[in-house]
């Protein structure tokens, strides 16, 4: 979309800020273990984890149950995939690798737990060939995960959800107006293959919107502050292009430039930052940057 002149494509960047659903960590050499742990609070029917290895890191894996019963080793390679059953939990596991993945060039783990007992599982990631070590591990999208299955030692970067951490989409997380501050649940960047999001973050708490049922409600989320950008960037093609004052400006990386250079900044915050991108949207600073 960077050469399309007259569309621009906005996404909200995700509500996983605070559920719980994101952990990180370092595996600090070939041989080291680094584990993870997941903890549910009643059974699940099915849980998947999803886990990225930086660039240039490979790891091996094991899943450990709460009974103490460890899977088999998923070794690292171009694709390998293992299937068992924990004989004391009759929990079923798929666990498959593949390195390098085609698009980012990390390695990517996914273990499917079927029938999921409650207590502590224990994911271990055992250094095969390090140089950062870092790794990401996410979890389903909270509505689809009871409320006690988490992470126990979660963190809310690096939770930005597709498609906002696409370079020619402009992300945009949520923020309450009535203190300027961050909606909690809004998530945070930058995205893990650390390209900067949200770009900016705009209101995105009690909005009144469209509802099912030919109603109105009031709506909170990143989904409602993407819209609020999206009817700004609609003003801003309507008066460069439409009104034919600055045509060469409707493309997406100018108007990425012009929301970003009149967004609204604190003195004391340093930006961009991974959680309110360039700052505050303000569509009439933005227009301003034209003068």
């Amino acid at each position: 979309l960077f050469f399309e002149r007259g569309i621009c494509a906005v996404s909200g960047v995700g509500n996983e800020g605070n559920t719980q659903t994101h952990t990180s960590g370092v595996i600090e050499f070939n041989g080291s273990e680094e584990y993870i742990e997941l903890e549910l609070s009643e059974d699940e029917p099915s849980v998947e984890i999803q886990i990225w290895i930086d660039r240039s890191n490979r790891v091996n894996c094991e899943v450990i149950s709460p009974t103490g019963e460890i899977s088999k080793l998923l070794q690292v390679s171009y694709y390998t995939l293992l299937k068992g059953i924990y004989d004391f939990e009759q929990t079923e596991y798929l666990m498959v690798t593949n390195y390098p993945t085609t698009f980012s060039g990390q390695q990517q783990i996914t273990i499917n737990l079927t029938n999921v007992k409650k207590g502590i599982w224990k994911i271990k990631l055992i250094g095969i060939d390090i140089n950062s070590g870092i790794y990401n591990a996410y979890l389903s999208n909270r509505v689809f995960l009871k409320p006690g299955t988490k992470f126990r030692e979660s963190t809310p970067e690096k939770t930005i959800n597709y498609p906002a951490t696409y370079e020619d989409i402009i992300s945009v997380g949520a923020y309450d107006t009535i203190n300027n501050t961050i909606w909690p649940t809004s998530s945070r960047g930058p995205t893990i293959d650390y390209i900067q999001a949200p770009e900016l973050v705009a209101p995105g708490v009690n909005i009144i919107a469209p509802y099912p049922g030919e109603k109105y409600a009031r709506i909170s989320g990143t989904a409602p502050a993407a819209a609020y950008v999206a009817g700004s960037i609609a003003l801003f093609l309507q008066y460069v292009l439409v009104e034919n004052r600055y045509p060469k400006k409707a493309f997406t990386q100018n108007i990425a430039t012009y929301l970003k250079a009149g967004a609204m900044r604190s003195d004391n915050i340093s930006y961009p930052n991974s959680t309110y991108g360039y700052g505050l949207l303000n569509i009439r600073n933005s227009f301003d940057q034209l003068k």
